[in-house]
């Protein structure tokens, strides 16, 4: 049943562009990670799904769940949420998961349309851990 579950997600994330407000990719050495997030930065909510491969067989998926507002820092327009991350992760057989709480913050770039800037940071505590986890924090 394993076999089934990161397809599925691959899958899920491959088709969802046709419907999302927001799509990212990101890559580094040992990881690539895709993200997409359904509502616009007009919307009072974000809900989103993500699935990041990290070298070594780690699969990490997530879901997203945040209110969110617009604000701007000094001249840029800024989109800035706050809320729940669930994370799960499979790597060979240790499995965990987490329901983390945090929030995240694009900046725009008005002279470059679509170019943008984000950051989020989402911590579980052990209390809100299972599995193999005994705690987590997420920064991007």
């Amino acid at each position: 049943m394993k076999a089934y579950r990161i397809p599925l997600i691959v899958l899920s994330l491959a088709a969802a562009p046709a419907y999302a407000a927001d799509a990212d990719l990101s890559l580094t050495n040992d990881s690539v990670k895709g993200q997409v997030n359904f509502f616009d930065t007009n919307s009072d909510i974000q809900v989103g799904t993500g699935y990041t491969y990290h070298e070594g067989s780690r699969h990490i998926g997530n879901v997203d769940f945040h209110a969110q507002g617009r604000t701007a820092i000094g001249n840029l327009p800024t989109t800035a949420g706050i809320g729940v991350r669930a994370i799960g992760w499979d790597d060979d057989r240790l499995d965990g998961g987490a329901v983390a709480l945090g929030g995240f913050a694009t900046v725009n770039v008005p002279d470059v349309p679509g170019l943008s800037f984000t950051g989020g940071l989402h911590y579980a505590p052990s209390i809100l851990s299972f599995g193999d986890s005994d705690e987590l924090t997420s920064l991007e």
